[in-house]
């Protein structure tokens, strides 16, 4: 017997952008995730912004923040979020990359 593949749509093979911070929201708490700051290491560099799976175990160096103090941070450095709507299988996916607005983003997913 021969399995056929369901046809992929269009919003399973979608790759967003956005900078909308209730979107990028939307996003996160879709899929679990909670805002995280992966603090400097001995540079002036503010940290790097990303998301942690409920899933995941949080490393103690990495720091959880509030929805607020996240987008805020987001908005105020001029990021975007660039990520895939559904994985191979159809499910929610956690792909994604937290970048500058005017870096391709799209390039690393």
């Amino acid at each position: 017997m021969l399995l056929r593949r369901k046809p992929r749509t269009d919003e399973q093979t979608t790759i967003r952008t956005t900078a909308d911070p209730n979107e990028v929201k939307e996003w996160a708490r879709g899929r679990g995730a909670v805002p995280v700051l992966i603090p400097p290491r001995d540079t002036p560099d503010p940290g790097k912004l990303t998301f942690a799976f409920e899933s995941d175990r949080l490393d103690p160096s990495v720091w959880r923040l509030a929805w607020a103090q996240w987008l805020g941070i987001f908005t105020e450095q001029g990021l975007a979020l660039t990520y895939r709507c559904t994985d191979d299988g159809g499910s929610p996916s956690k792909s994604f990359r937290v970048h500058r607005k005017t870096d391709n983003g799209g390039t690393y997913l």
